[in-house]
């Protein structure tokens, strides 16, 4: 977190989020609305994930990430996940 801008971080997790769903999908094909729901509990996970939650946490506690966090944060709330 600290060595790495907000857009490094957020560009990390979406492009891992990203291979392992192309990675499902050469043996598995999902139904439109499958799909969608797919990528949107992807979000969930990207936000409520234990270890995701714990480094939030720990980072938003540190005066020099907080900033970095929130913005992290945003930046994948704000993300859009239509089909």
């Amino acid at each position: 977190m600290q060595s790495r801008s907000a857009d490094e971080i957020y560009r990390m997790l979406t492009k891992a989020y990203a291979e392992n769903t192309e990675l499902i999908r050469k043996y598995y094909d999902f139904a439109p609305q499958e799909f969608r729901a797919y990528r949107l509990y992807s979000k969930i996970v990207m936000y409520s994930a234990y270890r995701n939650t714990s480094v939030f946490s720990e980072y938003l506690a540190q005066e020099q990430c907080a900033e970095k966090v929130v913005w992290l944060l945003w930046k994948i709330a704000e993300e859009d996940f239509r089909a």
